[in-house]
């Protein structure tokens, strides 16, 4: 499977994997992905083999790119002459680009699924889920019994245990038992971020509950917003740059519910069963079809819809977020 791009894309594919698995005929599978991603991977039962790759083409992670970087890289790099050499019998094109076809031809793939060049699953008719449209790569494949619609993360005890340690970090407001609550400002781009200052808003009023503890996740790019965050004083952890990978699943996992953006950090939390509240900037038209398409079953996505053509206030979020706490589903459920 070739995947070089962002960590929620490859998240997105762990289903996929899992059906693989499940193939009657004994099966090897190797994954290709960036290195910044090998760690998403992590006691996954699903995966033999992860082969690190960074090619310059449909990869956030790479500045040099173009036709020519492109094409050298698949005729003199390293990753390139060693995946070649393991004959592989089939490729998943995960990307869907000219580049990527053209790498997994290069590799000598005996059936590519996916891709301009490969089997491709018939179009679907009506909207479905992103994971739905990638298991359908796995019926291609002749695979019929599919895992749930889900990603897959798996935690080791002791990742486990380092979670509760995080969490245990949380500074104290009072004696009665809190609940935990990941706050995931990061966004891919600036436009698909809900303003930090709302983000802020919301934090201010939720760090006055006693009953709340509240952990600021993300990498570099989320530091001066968490900072922000992390003024509000109270129950607030400040995580942002300062976890590895794995740490930020194990917080997550061990939360009682992920606040932020469209992010990876959704993603984990659907993998880990953990209910979100996920905000919407202007640039989504549809809280609806973002909820169908990313969506899970204990995620409820705020943003424009016909009921509600604005972005959503720090006030109706709060609302919102409180509802869930208490337990009662709000009327503006979606996803």
């Amino acid at each position: 499977m070739l995947q070089p791009n962002h960590i929620g894309d490859l998240l997105m594919t762990t289903a996929l994997l899992a059906a693989l698995r499940r193939r009657a005929t004994p099966t090897r599978i190797t994954v290709a992905c960036g290195p910044w991603n090998r760690d998403t991977l992590a006691h996954n039962p699903d995966v033999d083999e992860v082969v690190e790759i960074e090619p310059p083409w449909d990869n956030a992670f790479v500045r040099t790119r173009g036709t020519a970087a492109a094409l050298r890289y698949m005729l003199t790099a390293p990753a390139a002459h060693d995946l070649v050499a393991r004959r592989f019998d089939i490729g998943f094109d995960m990307i869907g680009s000219r580049l990527n076809g053209l790498f997994l031809a290069r590799l000598g793939v005996g059936r590519i699924i996916g891709g301009p060049w490969g089997w491709r699953p018939a179009p679907r008719l009506t909207p479905a889920h992103v994971i739905d449209g990638i298991l359908d790569m796995a019926r291609v494949a002749g695979i019929d019994e599919l895992p749930p619609c889900a990603p897959r993360v798996f935690l080791s005890a002791d990742e486990r245990r380092r979670g509760e340690e995080l969490w245990s970090q949380v500074p104290a407001t009072g004696s009665v038992a809190r609940r935990r609550i990941v706050v995931a400002p990061a966004g891919s781009y600036p436009y698909k971020r809900w303003p930090t200052e709302s983000f802020v808003e919301v934090i201010r009023r939720l760090a006055t509950r006693p009953d709340v503890a509240l952990a600021v996740v993300g990498g570099a790019d989320t530091v001066e917003a968490a900072r922000a965050i992390v003024a509000c004083g109270g129950p607030v952890l400040d995580l942002a740059g300062r976890c590895s990978l794995r740490e930020t699943f194990a917080i997550t996992a061990t939360a009682d519910l992920v606040f932020g953006n469209s992010n990876m950090v959704w993603h984990v939390g659907g993998a880990c069963n953990v209910p979100a509240v996920i905000v919407l900037p202007a640039a989504y038209e549809s809280a609806d079809d973002h909820a169908a398409t990313w969506g899970y079953p204990s995620s409820i996505v705020l943003g424009r819809r016909p009921s509600h053509p604005d972005v959503y206030s720090p006030a109706e979020v709060l609302t919102v977020i409180g509802d869930v706490l208490a337990g009662r589903p709000p009327p503006s459920r979606a996803g």
